[in-house]
């Protein structure tokens, strides 16, 4: 006789989750969630694991069954979770790649944290009384709208209709909204959201900071559908989470070793170590030592200050800055650039208008077609979409290279190179004797 799967998960959590159930029975109701490892459940019964990635609303309401099977010292109604963790990666979807054949499968997505709402509670069962016999019908709320009975229960009414709400138990919620970070998006693409539903211990007090806005989070679910209006045939998306943890470092979490403890000490008692912290923040980027500063100081925070008749000033700076996009090349004034007509042309006789002033110099916006290098070492046509004109640092650096091109550039000027099979950037200030740069055969 084939075993049912509940009888095979009770087995799997007293072998496996014994010490897990534990701390379920000395802590709870505050810790009500078994946190079950994927890995381990795969290799104890493939099948299995491969049901609960395939069919996870039916499998984890059948580990949930089995969870309260186990007897543990807790007294009244216990009501436990079961959440997975360590997901296969095959399972760890981009947003924008979800598509209708993801939906009732059990996911992995990453992102950040936008929005996040207040708490509030959710039906999870409403208790329905027919007005006619007084039966009473339990309904499990699944849908993001109250479902009804169809009819009454009651073989000797069968009534259909409205039916009188007698009792509901909540539960909490919240719903967040997650965009895909930076790293995943191609080029100028906006990037992808999708909105999570979180439920009971996951938005426990404890937990309620992991989501706030700015966090990276990675969370497992399950993916659901619903109805853009209703009647239609449109739908869209949301999950609806099992499992949520951070990916950023909390400061509490970083560990330091003795070498690092004996480096910051030596350098906190360095007579120029602010102006050596103000130069640390992007130090590619030439210029902007105020806007760098103040990067720094908003780091670092401030102190609260309360005056005696007890207003309060606040220690943290808001810091708002508004920039153009792309990275700007720092080249002499007699360098040659390639447009995108075959034309070579030194950049100082562009005579562009000033569409204004920085503290070193001035800009002009444009719209010129000019041929550049891509990562893959390709000639590439692109635009340059803006020219600045600065004052020069105290030192310039010449580049030659073994065929006799030469370039004078600042030294943060990026080039490219190969290192380890892949083309990367890096300063001219860091390039050494015999460094390969990719530059063009022909133009």
């Amino acid at each position: 006789m084939k075993e049912s799967p509940i009888a095979k998960l009770e087995e799997f959590m007293r072998k496996h989750c014994r010490k897990e159930l534990g701390k379920i029975a000395a802590e709870y109701p505050e810790k009500r969630s078994l946190f079950v490892d994927f890995t381990k459940l795969e290799k104890f019964d493939p099948d299995l694991a491969d049901a609960i990635l395939a069919s996870p609303s039916e499998i984890l309401g059948q580990a949930e069954e089995a969870l309260n099977h186990i007897d543990m010292p807790i007294e009244g109604d216990v009501k436990l979770n079961v959440r997975m963790l360590n997901l296969p990666d095959e399972k760890n979807i981009l947003l924008r790649n979800l598509r209708a054949e993801h939906i009732g499968k059990m996911v992995t997505v990453e992102g950040i944290v936008r929005t996040a709402s207040d708490v509030r509670p959710q039906a999870l069962v409403v208790n329905f009384e027919c007005p006619v016999c007084q039966s009473e019908t339990k309904v499990e709320q699944t849908e993001m709208k109250l479902v009804e009975p169809f009819q009454c229960e009651n073989p000797n009414c069968g009534r259909k209709g409205k039916f009188k709400i007698k009792n509901i138990e909540f539960i909490d919620s919240t719903r967040i909204r997650l965009q895909e970070p930076p790293e995943a998006i191609i080029g100028s693409e906006q990037p992808s959201t999708l909105y999570v539903e979180l439920r009971d211990d996951l938005v426990a007090p404890k937990e309620r900071k992991k989501i706030l806005p700015g966090n990276t989070v990675k969370i497992n679910g399950v993916l659901r559908e619903f109805p853009v209006k209703p009647g239609m045939t449109k739908y869209d998306i949301f999950l609806e989470a099992n499992y949520l943890e951070t990916t950023d470092t909390e400061y509490e979490e970083l560990e330091l070793s003795k070498a690092d403890i004996k480096e910051i000490e030596k350098t906190s008692k360095d007579l120029d170590i602010y102006n050596k912290l103000i130069d640390s923040i992007a130090p590619s980027i030439y210029g902007y030592r105020e806007i760098k500063e103040a990067i720094l100081l908003q780091l670092f925070g401030g102190i609260r200050k309360v005056h005696p008749d007890g207003t309060t000033i606040r220690g943290d700076i808001h810091l708002f800055l508004v920039g153009d996009p792309g990275t700007g090349k720092c080249v002499s004034g007699d360098t040659e650039i390639l447009l995108s007509d075959g034309s070579l042309k030194k950049i100082g006789e562009e005579n562009l208008k000033p569409s204004g002033v920085v503290d070193d110099g001035t800009y002009a916006c444009t719209n010129h077609d000019i041929i550049s290098v891509d990562f893959s070492g390709k000639n590439v046509e692109t635009k340059a979409d803006m020219f600045w004109k600065r004052q020069a640092p105290k030192n310039m650096y010449d580049i030659t290279t073994q065929s006799g091109r030469e370039v004078c550039v600042s030294p943060t000027h990026p080039f490219f190179i190969c290192e380890d099979g892949t083309i990367t950037s890096r300063q001219a200030s860091d390039l050494r004797k015999g460094t390969f740069v990719s530059t063009p055969r022909e133009l």
